[in-house]
């Protein structure tokens, strides 16, 4: 035990001096925010994130493409089961009221898929898939059922073959997209 005004105790009565004031120099409601959601489970904070995403003036197409794809398919539906307990509604019911059009279609589709989480690849199908993917970009149709599915449905792994037989021929790189 430190003698009371030792020199450790001074330092980190300074250290925590410089952490608060630091904190409470950003207005104090964001960094309530920043902590309440520091505070909450993953599942829970980016059930809150989806809500302020959808809820914004314009719809955060970014982190719900993010929370969607990143979650292997138990956690997404644990992000959507967080966010039906929080909000009284599903998450895909809040995202279809706030969105509309083709990217109504995918991103309802994106949370509400449960994805394949093998490791498996099949270059058969990676092969015919990326011959529907570039019909789709190329006829720049991206409400294509097909496109859709394969987006929603096929491994993380499965969809980096697709998307690198996509892109041997037109030198266009999908890497951003899968994880």
């Amino acid at each position: 035990m430190q003698p009371k005004g030792s020199k450790s105790e001074k330092l980190m009565r300074g250290s925590m001096k410089r952490i608060l004031s630091s904190a409470l120099s950003l207005s104090f409601p964001v960094t309530l925010r920043a902590v309440y959601r520091w505070i909450l489970d993953p599942v829970d904070r980016d059930a809150v994130l989806a809500h302020v995403a959808i809820k914004k003036s314009e719809v955060d197409f970014k982190v719900l493409i993010e929370i969607s794809c990143i979650y292997s398919p138990e956690e997404l539906l644990g992000v959507r089961r967080a966010y039906q307990n929080r909000y009284k509604h599903s998450l895909e019911e809040d995202l279809a009221s706030h969105t509309s059009g083709d990217l109504r279609k995918l991103l309802v589709a994106l949370v509400s898929g449960y994805r394949y989480n093998g490791v498996e690849v099949n270059a058969r199908l990676a092969d015919s898939e990326a011959d529907i993917v570039h019909k789709a970009i190329k006829d720049n149709c991206f409400n294509n059922d097909e496109l859709i599915r394969i987006l929603t449905t096929r491994s993380k792994p499965q969809l980096n073959a697709t998307f690198n037989r996509y892109r041997r021929p037109q030198n266009f790189y999908f890497q951003g997209f899968v994880g």
